[in-house]
This record gives structure tokens, C-alpha cells and sequence, in this order.
């Protein structure tokens, strides 16, 4: 290896101490080219290597996810089945939903005609969450072994997230109408029976003091 180089900007002689790698050779380092050169070069290392850092720790926690029983459990109550990312499971969607009703009526807002909308904006629910559903398996769902083995003792039932779910060949927006449409058609009469339950029971007390205490954190 030469002891010596010739600037590939000013052709002068210069050694590798005061020298940077630049194009197919080495530049001077008062060259303000080779120190942008050099910057861009040491900031792509740093980048490729908080990535490769970020990689291999994200394996060493997926390797103990999957050997503790426990934090397993906790995934796949509140997580997709398939990429592991949080989110908010059917029970929780309703409840949040819950929440931003009362939430509105604190308001004085509530007005399902005019504002349809409005419970689902204060509900905390927005287009990045992430919903996650039911769904019978089907072969296009690949999962891993655990996953799988959770599946199975669901009655052949997976978790997964929209996107997760998509993916596999599933309609979640489907899959929520599904869900959400009555077995039988329900009358007036039976829903405003529905909704006095629902005004006297313990839930109703518990998700108004949920939705007053955020106005109330709000306000502040």
C-alpha cells in the first residue's frame, strides 16, 4: 500500500494521515469536497450500524419472547399474532368507543345525526391504530410455530392486526361488518331496554369516570 497520494482535486502529493478516501483515491482533507465526502461517509456507518444494532436486538427480544411463557401470553392477548405489534383487541375497540360517547356528552356534543363521527374522534381511536380481530385460519396465513400452537388452542382462531390480515388474503373491514351486524334483527323497544341496562350498570359508572377524568386532564 503507498505511503503516498495523489489528490484527486489538486494533484498534489499527500499521505494518508492527511488524506481522505474520495472517489476512486484519497483527497486532501482542506478540501471542504473531501470533508462533505467524508461526513456523508461516516453518517452512513453510523446509520447501517444503529439499523444492524436495532435488527439483532429485535431478534434477542423476539428469542425471549418466544421462550418466556409468560411474556408470550401477554403478546398474544394484546398483540397481532403474526408481527407482534401492539394493538387494541375487539373488547377495547368497544370500550374506547364507549369512552368517547361519554366523552361527547360531557361536551354537550352529542348529536349522532348531525356528528356521526364525533364519539369516534374523542374515542382515541385514529387510522394508525391498530385493530386487531379474529379470523379462522386458512393456509394462507403463515405462522410461526408458537403462533400456531396458540391458534390451535384458540379452536383454530388467529389475532391479527389489518395489516397483518390483508396480507394473508383477509378483508378486515368485512371482518368488522361481520362482527358488528346482529344475529337477529333487533327491535327499538329492545334496544332502549339495552341502553337503561347499560346506564345502570357498574361499565356505564366505570368508562364516565375514564371519559371525565381526561377532560379533566385536558382542561388542565
Amino acid at each position: 500500500m503507498p505511503s503516498e497520494y495523489t489528490c484527486e482535486i489538486c494533484k498534489s502529493t499527500v499521505s494518508k494521515r492527511k488524506s481522505y478516501a474520495y472517489g476512486n483515491g484519497r483527497a486532501c482533507k482542506i478540501h471542504q469536497e473531501a470533508q462533505a465526502a467524508n461526513h456523508d461517509r461516516t453518517e452512513e456507518k453510523k446509520a447501517k450500524d444503529a439499523a444492524a444494532a436495532e435488527e439483532a436486538e429485535r431478534k434477542e427480544r423476539v428469542k425471549r419472547e418466544r421462550s418466556d411463557w409468560r411474556t408470550q401470553a401477554e403478546i398474544m392477548a394484546n398483540g397481532c399474532w403474526k408481527c407482534r405489534q401492539s394493538g387494541i383487541t375487539l373488547q377495547q375497540y368497544y370500550l374506547m368507543r364507549l369512552v368517547g360517547l361519554e366523552r361527547e356528552k360531557i361536551k354537550g356534543e352529542f348529536n349522532f345525526l348531525t356528528n356521526p363521527n364525533r364519539s369516534m374522534e374523542l374515542s382515541g381511536i385514529d387510522k394508525d391504530t391498530l385493530l386487531l380481530l379474529p379470523y379462522e385460519i386458512k393456509s394462507s396465513c403463515r405462522l410461526d410455530m408458537n403462533s400456531y400452537m396458540w391458534t390451535q388452542m384458540n379452536g383454530g382462531i388467529v389475532q391479527l392486526c389489518q395489516h397483518c390480515a390483508r396480507s394473508a388474503g383477509y378483508n378486515p373491514e368485512e371482518r368488522m361488518k361481520e362482527i358488528a351486524t346482529p344475529t337477529k334483527e333487533i327491535g327499538l323497544s329492545q334496544l332502549a331496554m339495552i341502553g337503561a341496562l347499560y346506564e345502570q350498570s357498574d361499565m356505564h359508572k366505570e368508562i364516565s369516570q375514564v371519559a371525565e377524568k381526561i377532560e379533566e386532564e385536558e382542561r388542565q
